[in-house]
Parts: C-alpha cells; sequence; structure tokens
C-alpha cells in the first residue's frame, strides 16, 4: 500500500466529508467519523477532530449491539483524551 502523505489528507478529508452524506449504519457512521477525525488531527485542526469525535460518540447510541458500542465507546474516549 502507498503510505498516505500529508497533502493527500484534504483530499481524503473531502471523501470521507461526502460518504456521510449518505444513509448508512450507526456502526459505519461512527468509524468513518473516527477516520474523519484522525485525519483532522494530522492536518492540525484539533478542534474539528474533537467535534468529530463527540459526534461519533453520540452516533454510538444507534449501535444495538451493546459490546460494539462499549468497545467503540470506549476508544472514542481514549482518543479525545489524546487531544
Amino acid at each position: 500500500f502507498p503510505t498516505r502523505r500529508s497533502s493527500d489528507l484534504p483530499m481524503l478529508i473531502q471523501w470521507l466529508d461526502r460518504a456521510l452524506t449518505f444513509d448508512m449504519t450507526a456502526q459505519l457512521r461512527a468509524r468513518l467519523l473516527m477516520l474523519l477525525a484522525e485525519n483532522q488531527q494530522k492536518t492540525g485542526d484539533s478542534a474539528k477532530a474533537k467535534q468529530s469525535l463527540n459526534q461519533a460518540f453520540i452516533v454510538c447510541a444507534g449501535i444495538p449491539e451493546e459490546a460494539v458500542k462499549v468497545q467503540l465507546q470506549n476508544m472514542i474516549r481514549e482518543k479525545l483524551n489524546d487531544l
């Protein structure tokens, strides 16, 4: 796999923003928001990264599988603590 260059991040963020406009499961939406936050943080936009992670945390409420919901929320908490 080619490594991601920092110059690719703005395009990746645009693609993720666009993907999030479609209907999808809560789990997929939460994971895309987490990926978006990771890339926002890499561009130095910690405020947007935090916003995306907070949104992902809320979206997790719609995940029917309790174990998956808790696992994702714990991952999000860790990422928020690292910001």
